[in-house]
């Protein structure tokens, strides 16, 4: 994890299994909306997580709606939502500067 790309909202590339990806870092708006989705909708969030990170190579979301997203494997859904949820904790371990 780099500091500067967390920042920069840099994308990630990710591989899970044979399934290559791009995810989006969260913003700050991110995380109020997806403060809002776990009191709203909680049943949603692992969905709502990857219907707002997941990308195509090219930069454009992999979903047009969070029930396509249902419709899909969920599976793989799970395990592309464990690591954009690590992405909202980038840089919390991170040791103070002086």
């Amino acid at each position: 994890m780099s500091l500067r790309d967390a920042l920069a909202l840099k994308n990630v590339a990710c591989v899970i299994g044979d399934f290559k990806c791009q995810i989006r870092r969260p913003s700050v708006a991110d995380l109020a909306e997806a403060q809002e989705v776990l009191k709203n909708t909680p049943n949603n969030f692992t969905c709502w997580l990857v219907y707002n990170h997941l990308l195509e190579e090219n930069g454009d979301k992999v979903f047009t709606s969070i029930e396509q997203v249902f419709q899909s494997d969920l599976q793989l859904v799970e395990m592309i939502s464990l690591e954009i949820e690590k992405l909202y904790g980038e840089g919390g371990n991170s040791p103070t500067q002086q």
